[in-house]
Order: structure tokens, then sequence, then C-alpha cells
């Protein structure tokens, strides 16, 4: 039997999952947690084989949980929790390690397929977005590292690592004593020179580049939510 841990804010949630796993007996929770940052410090204890990821949060701060999920325990696969995924949402989550996704409303038979796929190291995201990144995901993922960092000034990686973090123009203006228009600027120049659509694929380039203490970042975004 596979082991799972749960990550989700909603107890109602929760315990639907766990129901629907035990009832199936498909895999055991091991574990289930109402965010990111109370799980990690039991993750290479328990050694999970597959992580349900919740949908609180945004975008970004589910790709930084899944990376640092990654990089405590490599083995374990991650499945979201959503309720529809965007192309551009679901590039940054497979670029994060995430190998499925699954909409809050899916029945038990859906989510014990799902589990089952993600553990035997297969991916299950219930899109036909899927088949059309699936030919562009790995060239990004074996991008020149070294050279795209280099293209970049000590100004922008510096920019970079606070647009990760979820602060605005203007915050970051504050810190760095630039106007809200010269940070603006950078990082327009930053998403042309790096190839890069939105905010949120900088924030996956920079914890995908060393930059970001993402346990720091996590625990930071999880202190402050509401």
């Amino acid at each position: 039997m596979l082991n799972a841990i749960i990550t989700e804010e909603s107890r109602i949630i929760r315990f639907g999952l766990k129901r629907a796993l035990k009832e199936t007996n498909v895999a055991e929770v091991i574990g289930d947690y109402a965010s990111v940052a109370d799980m990690l410090p039991h993750l290479s204890r328990l050694k999970p084989d597959v992580v349900i990821l919740g949908e609180s949060g945004n975008i970004l701060n589910r790709c930084l949980a899944c990376y640092e999920i990654q990089s405590v325990c490599p083995t374990a696969k991650i499945l979201t929790l959503t309720e529809e995924h965007q192309d551009d949402e679901l590039r940054h989550l497979i670029l994060s390690g995430a190998s499925g996704g699954i909409s809050t409303r899916a029945g038990g038979a859906e989510l014990v397929k799902s589990v089952g796929i993600v553990a035997n190291g297969g991916m299950d995201f219930d899109s036909d977005a899927l088949k059309r990144l699936m030919g562009r995901v790995p060239r990004q993922v074996q991008s020149d590292k070294p050279a795209a960092l280099d293209a970049l000034t000590e100004r922008e990686r510096a920019i970079m690592t606070l647009v990760a973090q979820d602060y605005t123009n203007e915050e970051i203006g504050q810190r760095l004593n630039l106007s809200k228009f010269t940070v603006r600027n950078s990082i327009v120049e930053m998403r042309s020179k790096l190839n890069i659509k939105s905010k949120t694929g900088l924030a996956v380039f920079a914890v995908q580049h060393g930059l970001l203490d993402v346990p720091r970042i996590i625990r930071g975004v999880e202190d402050s939510s509401p």
C-alpha cells in the first residue's frame, strides 16, 4: 500500500480525501496538515510516496511548495488540488516538480486513479493543455542555467528575488532605493531577456537558479496569511 501526506487548509477537504483513500485501500494517510510549513518538518522522516498539495495560496506559493517538497524528499510525487489549470500555471507546476493535478470536485475514483498514476512515475493533469505543453517543458528544464544567469545584472537579480516573494513594484523600489517605474522597466527587460511571460515565471526561474531561500519564503508567506 502507498503512503500519502495531505496538506490542505480546509479540514472538510482533508477529511474527504482521507476517507476516499481509506475506503479504496489505495493509500494510507500517514500525515495531514493545514499548511506546507506545518508539514515540512515531518517530511524527511515520513518519506511519503505521494504528497497531495492543497489549492490554498496562489500559483507562486504552490510552485515554491513543490520545489521544497522535492528538495526535502526527492522520491515523493506531488498531486495538486485545483479548480482548473491555465496553460501558464500548468507549465510552472510541471517545472516545479508536480506530477499531477485533480479538481477539488473530483470523485473518489478519480482521486484513486490520479494517486496511482503519479505514484508509479506517471503524469496526470486533467487538461488538454498538458498535450500542448509537453513538447516545450523538457527543453526549458534542460536550459543553460549559467548562461541565463549571466544575462542578468546584479540589480535585475535583486529585483527578481523580491518579485518572487510577491512584493509590489513600489515595495521593491522602496527596498532597493529605486522608483517603481525603474522596477517596472527592469521586470519588462528581464522577461524579454529570458523569454518569460509572467511574474510567476520569473519567480520559478529564481527558484530554479538558487536565488531564493524557499523554506524561509514558505514560512513567511504562510505566517502572513490572514
